[in-house]
């Protein structure tokens, strides 16, 4: 995964729960409280996974709650704010993700394919998370992308 993938859980974390949960997180992960992550930097997939997790852990809430709000807040600010380019020529969700694997100057996004469910979507595009976490976070994502009118399904 990209640095950014990071860097996008690290301003959740920091915006609704201050600094020192994220520094704790860091700690907890075997990172200097320090760490800072770059957007265009390689993260290995275990390395993020064991990132989500240890964020519910410290935060107290179920990793589903964790990945719903770190959907919420990549489709709703932090991708908007770093890829506006790439939302401004997507109508809806199925237009803008395989936008997202074209490469451009200013940022990295992560690597995505399009397909019919979050479930197939998850399989192809992060093939070493749990199904059941990103598929809530591509659920979530679809939700409120620009212009997306799909709803999450089931939960």
């Amino acid at each position: 995964m990209k640095g950014t993938i990071v860097r996008c859980l690290e301003e959740v974390v920091r915006d609704n729960f201050g600094d020192e949960k994220w520094e704790e997180i860091l700690t907890k992960t075997g990172h200097d409280a320090e760490r800072e992550f770059e957007s265009g930097e390689d993260v290995p997939d275990g390395d993020a996974v064991k990132m989500i997790g240890t964020t519910a852990e410290v935060l107290g809430i179920s990793v589903e709650q964790a990945m719903e709000a770190f959907g919420i807040h990549w489709s709703t600010t932090y991708a908007p704010s770093i890829y506006d380019s790439y939302f401004q020529k997507a109508k809806n969700a199925r237009e803008f993700m395989p936008k997202t694997s074209r490469p451009n100057t200013t940022a990295v996004p992560p690597s995505a394919k399009v397909s019919d469910t979050p479930s197939r979507m998850a399989e192809s595009s992060m093939p070493n998370m749990p199904r059941v976490r990103i598929s809530g976070l591509i659920r979530r994502t679809l939700a409120c992308s620009p212009g997306g009118r799909r709803r999450p399904r089931g939960r």
